[in-house]
């Protein structure tokens, strides 16, 4: 007997990755203001990364707006404080500060 779907255990998981995702994300945003733009790109890849790897859409949230990663590797959305712009490229997923 064949049976699709997902166990409790892929589901836990899945929600403790995101989970250490937007607590990762969250502090980058928090750095946002304090310049610290290396450490933002670095969790945006990982969040785009992990949207890739598990083939689900990750989404960053913040005060200042939302991205949103998808498995084709593409991306939707735009983060922006008063120093720093993030757009994303709809097509490559690439992030860039402005």
């Amino acid at each position: 007997m064949n049976q699709s779907g997902f166990t409790l255990v892929e589901l836990t998981v899945v929600l403790v990755i995101m989970s250490a995702l937007f607590m990762v994300v969250g502090l980058s945003v928090t750095s946002i203001e304090n310049g610290d733009r290396s450490e933002l790109r670095q969790a945006l890849a990982i969040a785009r990364d992990s949207s890739i790897e598990h083939e689900i859409p990750v989404q960053v949230s913040s005060a200042y707006g939302s991205l949103t990663f998808f498995p084709d590797g593409s991306a939707s959305g735009v983060l922006v404080s008063d120093s720093i712009r993030v757009t994303v490229d709809e097509w490559t997923g690439r992030t860039s500060l402005e």
